[in-house]
């Protein structure tokens, strides 16, 4: 995880700008109440509920009425009282009769019944093997850890610190979008990932410094120390015998030590497998996310944690590793490059939520061929991008089982919910300025790497390009540049980082399409995609 200088921040502020979003989508992120259907329960007249009024229906109230059928098997016999008298009788024969010779309207009953969703998509990050599930519910086990020298902050309980970690949304919040992991989290997944856990202090007798360099003895102090008190088998999921996710919360004045004096912090947020060989209650600890910051500092602390437990479900980081002059660490530069995965603030990107399966397959709008128009709601409220595939598909369906390729994402971005604003020096500023469409250029391919099935582009592989002109597994397709608005168009005229890879890993093939942005109105945005000619 990075955080950047406020120098940083100052490139994307918009000093006096508010974060409204003028034309936000008034809709609900996930529906309040299961999906109805209209169905016919049944037709008077109709005795044999093939819902229609034939022959067959005449003969079975003759035989009810002469005594030889004594029901109407599986249909309901009120439907044979066609006068509705309480009682079936030749009165009833007589108008089936006439239904059958005028051809009248027969009388229908309607009913409403709840209809399932389709499935959500299996999650393409799943082939990772990452610690936590990215949808569903899942539980987090987090320790706040003190040392004989290093305390946890006065006035923090472990009450306290679960609201912080898991507490319901509050936009009344001080540090809203980032008042807790739990809040973040059901708004940014559409309420398809529900994250809870439980809180516990932990004061170790050793000193700090004891465990610098060596993780997993920190993690089996903790674990050892708790071992009487806890199930860990309650933190396993997926049930492959591992605990899915720890957090040690360090204390403050752990936070910004430089042990080796080489500029690297000793315990900077991070997110690690476990290499120890321990068991606990017959678990393995699973993915480890360890590090020091203010707990006074409620908005960092979430987004510390939000962001690496979005590597503990298998995203990468999206900035860069390595500094280019004075470029800074950010990998998805300009106005549109705000995301959790690049700088630990911002709502999750179309990218994220398509690798974490949080989207049904009917919420992803395939572009195909020729011309096509879309219409989309704000991805801060309601599932929904667009795909280009690199590859031309004649079926969407194609596209969707073949996400391990190379990409485009649209999206309709607001500056509301997860987006509302970043903080900085305990003040919160706007992310970005108007709202608009995004162009995600996405590359997930896969590749055996260090320690087995990653992502090719990953910052951690070997195939890692320091300079951030090549592959990546994620960038913005027109950098530096604001939100596209209703009447902008993007080609590769205009943008000429809009473009494919080519063989050397840059971006120099024209994609040979023009997306327009129609209209964005009533929290809805129209978008056409077409091949020039």
């Amino acid at each position: 995880m990075k955080r950047h200088a406020l120098k940083r921040y100052t490139v994307r502020l918009l000093t006096a700008l508010t974060a409204a979003a003028a034309g936000v989508s008034v809709l609900p992120a996930v529906r309040a109440a299961a999906a109805t259907e209209t169905v016919v329960a049944g037709i008077y007249g109709d005795l044999n509920g093939d819902q229609k009024i034939d022959l067959p229906d005449v003969r079975l109230m003759q035989a009810f009425l002469n005594g030889d059928l004594p029901a109407f098997g599986e249909t309901d016999p009120k439907y044979a009282d066609i006068d509705h008298s309480g009682t079936v009788n030749a009165a009833d024969f007589t108008l089936l009769k006439r239904l059958i010779l005028t051809d009248a309207q027969p009388e229908i009953v309607y009913q409403e019944i709840e209809v399932s969703d389709p499935p959500l998509m299996d999650p393409p990050i799943a082939v990772l093997n990452p610690s936590l599930p990215s949808a569903g519910t899942a539980r987090v086990l987090m320790f706040a850890v003190g040392f004989s020298d290093c305390q946890i902050q006065d006035g923090y309980s472990a009450d306290r610190i679960y609201e912080m970690t898991f507490g319901p949304e509050n936009p009344n919040e001080r540090s809203y979008p980032m008042e807790s992991i739990n809040a973040y989290y059901e708004r940014a997944s559409y309420g398809r990932l529900h994250l809870d856990g439980d809180v516990y202090i932990c004061n170790l007798s050793n000193e700090i410094d004891n465990y610098i360099g060596d993780r997993e003895m920190l993690v089996d102090a903790v674990l050892e120390t708790m071992d009487q008190e806890l199930d860990y088998s309650r933190y396993d999921a997926d049930a492959d015998g591992r605990i899915d996710t720890m957090i040690l919360a360090l204390p403050k004045a752990a936070a910004g030590r430089d042990h080796n004096n080489d500029g690297t912090e000793d315990w900077w947020p991070s997110s690690n497998g476990y290499f120890g060989r321990r068991i606990f209650d017959g678990m393995k600890p699973g993915n480890n996310i360890i590090g020091a910051w203010d707990l006074n500092d409620r908005a960092g602390f979430t987004s510390t944690w939000a962001h690496e437990l979005g590597h503990a479900m298998g995203l990468p980081d999206y900035y860069k590793y390595e500094l280019n002059g004075d470029e800074g660490y950010y990998g998805m530069n300009g106005s549109t490059g705000w995301d959790l995965m690049d700088d630990a603030y911002g709502d999750l990107s179309a990218f994220s939520k398509l690798m974490l399966g949080w989207y049904r397959e009917d919420e992803v709008q395939v572009y195909t061929h020729g011309t096509q128009t879309f219409t989309l709601q704000s991805s801060q409220h309601a599932p929904g991008c667009i795909l280009i595939p690199r590859t031309a598909v004649q079926n969407p369906s194609d596209a969707m089982s073949n996400l391990y390729s190379e990409f485009f994402l649209i999206e309709y971005n607001t500056a509301d919910r997860n987006n509302a604003g970043f903080f900085s020096g305990g003040s919160r500023y706007p992310l970005f300025q108007k709202p608009g469409v995004r162009v995600l250029h996405c590359d997930a391919e896969l590749w055996n790497g260090y320690w087995g099935k990653e992502l090719k582009w990953n910052n951690y592989g070997m195939m890692y390009d320091s300079s951030n002109q090549r592959q990546r597994v994620i960038r913005t397709a027109m950098e530096n540049q604001d939100y596209v608005t209703a009447g902008k168009s993007v080609s590769f005229e205009q943008y000429p980082e809009f473009a494919w890879y080519d063989t050397s890993g840059y971006r120099s093939i024209d994609p040979n399409i023009i997306i327009h942005v129609d209209s964005i109105r009533d929290g809805i945005c129209t978008v056409t995609i077409s091949e020039k000619s």
